[in-house]
C-alpha cells in the first residue's frame, strides 16, 4: 500500500514539472493544465520540493 501511494506521488509531481515546463513556468496556466486551482499548484510545488518559478524580468 505504501508502495502504491509512492508511486502515485511520483507521477503527480512528474506531472507538474511537465505542466510548468509546458507552460514556461508560469503557475496559473499550468494549474488550468493540470485542472486544478493555483492554490492547490503551489501546495504541491512545495510538498514536491520543486523550486516554485519567479516572474521573469523584461
Amino acid at each position: 500500500m505504501e508502495r502504491l501511494r509512492l508511486e502515485m506521488r511520483a507521477v503527480d509531481r512528474q506531472r507538474v514539472l511537465e505542466a510548468l515546463e509546458q507552460s514556461a513556468g508560469n503557475q496559473t496556466r499550468a494549474a488550468k493544465l493540470l485542472g486544478i486551482s493555483l492554490r492547490t499548484l503551489i501546495n504541491r510545488i512545495d510538498a514536491y520540493g520543486i523550486p516554485r518559478p519567479r516572474k521573469r524580468s523584461p
